[in-house]
C-alpha cells in the first residue's frame, strides 16, 4: 500500500544523512471507489415506467354532464384541435386551437375553462372534457391531448366517437 523508501545522501564533511520518501499506491482506493459506485448503482431504485390508465365505459346509456362544465375537444390532425363548450346539439361555436404549446394552445383553452369554473362555482373540479378524435387524428395527437388532461389536473374526461352534430359543425366551420 504505502512504501517507505529510505536512502542516504553524502555530504562533503563525511556525515551521512538518511531521508525517507513515501510513495502511496492508490490501486486499492480506486478499487474501493468502484465497488461503492457499483453498490449504489445496483441498489438505486430506478423509476418504473408507468402506463396510462384509461378505463373505457361499458356499452349502455351515456353519462349526462352539465352544459356549463363540459368542454368538447375534436383533434383533427396536423396538431389542430377544434373545441366547443357545452353539449353537442346546442348552439355551439366551434373554435380552433393547437396541441403544441404555442399561442392559443389546448393547454390555454383548458386553463381558461377551469378559470371560468373557478369564478362561477368556486372550484374547477366538475370540469368534464370529452375528446372526440377524427379519422385524420394520429395516435400521437390523441396521447398529447390525454397528456394535457394530466398536466392540467382534469380528472373527468372521456374518449368518444364523433357524432353527426360534430361532423356538421366541422363542415360549417369557417376561419
Amino acid at each position: 500500500m504505502i512504501d517507505i523508501l529510505t536512502g542516504t545522501t553524502g555530504r562533503k564533511s563525511g556525515s551521512k544523512r538518511t531521508y525517507q520518501n513515501t510513495k502511496a499506491d492508490m490501486t486499492p482506493m480506486v478499487d474501493l471507489g468502484f465497488l461503492l459506485i457499483t453498490f449504489f448503482i445496483f441498489n438505486a431504485v430506478i423509476s418504473k415506467p408507468r402506463v396510462l390508465e384509461l378505463q373505457m365505459p361499458a356499452d349502455g346509456d351515456s353519462t349526462r354532464a352539465a352544459e356549463s362544465r363540459t368542454l368538447t375537444i375534436l383533434p383533427q390532425g396536423n396538431e389542430v384541435v377544434f373545441w366547443y363548450e357545452g353539449n353537442p346539439g346546442q348552439s355551439n361555436m366551434l373554435n380552433k386551437a393547437f396541441i403544441s404549446p404555442v399561442q392559443n394552445s389546448l393547454r390555454e383553452v383548458i386553463q381558461l375553462k377551469q378559470e371560468k369554473l373557478r369564478i362561477q362555482y368556486g372550484t374547477d373540479e366538475g370540469l368534464m372534457v370529452v375528446i372526440k378524435p377524427g379519422e385524420e387524428c394520429s395516435y400521437q395527437e390523441l396521447i398529447a391531448a390525454l397528456d394535457e388532461m394530466t398536466i392540467n389536473a382534469v380528472w373527468k374526461y372521456a374518449i368518444s366517437s364523433r357524432d353527426s352534430t360534430d361532423k356538421k359543425l366541422l363542415r360549417a366551420w369557417r376561419p
